[in-house]
């Protein structure tokens, strides 16, 4: 079929040329040598700004082969031969058909020989995903013009007031989601706090939230345990305290409450992992993942936990950073990626996370799409009785927006943080420093 249709194919582009700019064919997309050629020929010609018909083409092979002379027989046979140009599409259709298979044999060929050699494992896997995944995607083409981008804007604005201004994957939270319209694919969110503000706890809630919403979402931990995250999950969607499951001392009422809310959250797609630590561990789970079940949400816990290629701590930070941002775009979803802040917000009067805290803040914010600080007043005074349960997420680098803070509510006894509609707190000036505070 592939060697009929490809001069099926030629015929009906040597009778009317315009159609070639319908069809994204390359001549190494043809099986045969000879229609590989004459193909290339065509294209020459049309790159030339050269007339394309039968006389014309046959002029051409003339003064570029002139000793080919089964070269220009074929043609002639192509040529002499009616083929009807509704059935372009479906020899397209076959030609590409069979030069993706092709370039599957080839591929995985290579890729036994490389499986072979010398080489860490690691490396291979991720050679070999990297490939896969290329074989997978389309070809996307690298430039876009003005034209085409404009073509679909009012399907697009149709689509995003559809949505009411959300255009990524919720975080569950609505103020927050309104000042940020989701999670976007391809980003690279980083939360950050000192220790005890809520950061896992926080990250865990969208996670949680999206895994409730069928989304499939990826955790990789590299401070708590998964039956500690489970343990917080569980309590968050039960709504019953942690403390109680821990310890295993549920009343009557709790059992309850636990019992239906594994019912509801057993079936979901949340995966934790514990044992990665490298960008590049982590492409090759993410990627197995995508694959296998889809992926939508991968959130990390912590930056700094991570080990990152370079000669100092901060050239190790931008390889980590870099490379998930990397990872994110390629598989076209949001990365949370959460970290420590230094012990510079210790030193100052008012506790507020400020973007110069971010341990190596240069390579962390010159990657991240949105930066997002967790500080809970309360973590430092005590005695305020108007900070007790508030959580101010600080919205301090938005590429596609306006920075900004928004309110929430939390219960980290339930492992839960919640909207608080309306809310607003401004602390008060002086305050006396404690240092109590819940380990979120």
């Amino acid at each position: 079929m592939s060697n009929e249709a490809e001069q099926c194919f030629i015929g009906i582009i040597l009778d009317n040329s315009k159609l070639l700019e319908d069809y994204d064919l390359i001549s190494n997309d043809f099986m045969g040598l000879d229609n590989r050629q004459l193909f290339q020929a065509i294209l020459d010609m049309k790159e030339h700004g050269d007339f394309i018909d039968n006389a014309t083409f046959l002029d051409y092979l003339g003064k570029t082969y002139p000793t080919n002379q089964r070269l220009f027989n074929h043609t002639v046979n192509i040529m002499a031969g009616f083929v009807s140009a509704a059935g372009a599409d479906n020899y397209y259709k076959a030609i590409q058909r069979d030069s993706q298979g092709a370039k599957l044999v080839t591929t995985l060929t290579g890729l036994a020989t490389m499986a072979g050699e010398y080489g860490s494992y690691p490396d291979k896997m991720e050679k070999v995903l990297n490939t896969l995944s290329e074989l997978q995607e389309p070809e996307q083409k690298s430039l876009v013009d003005l034209k085409t981008n404009l073509s679909g804007f009012i399907d697009e604005l149709d689509r995003r007031q559809e949505l009411k201004g959300m255009d990524g994957l919720a975080t569950g939270f609505e103020k927050l989601d309104d000042r940020i319209n989701g999670l976007k694919a391809g980003n690279l969110v980083i939360v950050a706090g000192r220790p005890a503000m809520g950061k896992t706890t926080f990250a865990l809630n969208i996670s949680d939230k999206a895994a409730m919403n069928d989304k499939t979402v990826l955790f990789f931990s590299r401070e708590m345990s998964s039956t500690e995250l489970i343990d917080k999950s569980v309590s968050n969607i039960s709504n019953v305290p942690l403390k109680s499951i821990k310890n295993g001392t549920l009343d009557e009422s709790e059992w309850a409450l636990l019992t239906s809310g594994i019912a509801r959250f057993q079936n979901k797609k949340l995966f934790i992992d514990e044992s990665s630590r490298t960008v590049q561990q982590i492409s090759i789970v993410a990627k197995k993942k995508k694959m296998r079940d889809g992926l939508d949400l991968m959130v990390i816990d912590y930056l700094q936990l991570l080990d990152g290629v370079g000669n100092n701590r901060t050239e190790q930070v931008g390889s980590i950073t870099r490379g998930l941002k990397a990872l994110a775009k390629e598989l076209e979803i949001p990365i949370i990626l959460l970290s420590q802040l230094s012990r510079k917000v210790e030193e100052r009067p008012d506790k507020r996370p400020m973007m110069s805290d971010l341990r190596d803040s240069g390579e962390i914010e010159q990657d991240a799409d949105i930066i997002m600080f967790v500080y809970r007043d309360e973590v430092y005074y005590e005695d305020d009785p108007l900070n007790k349960g508030v959580v101010e997420i600080l919205v301090s680098k938005f590429r596609n927006g306006e920075i900004g803070k928004e309110f929430l509510g939390a219960d980290l006894s339930r492992s839960k943080f919640f909207d608080m509609k309306g809310f607003t707190y401004q602390p008060h000036e002086n305050k006396k420093q404690s240092r109590g505070g819940f380990n979120g």
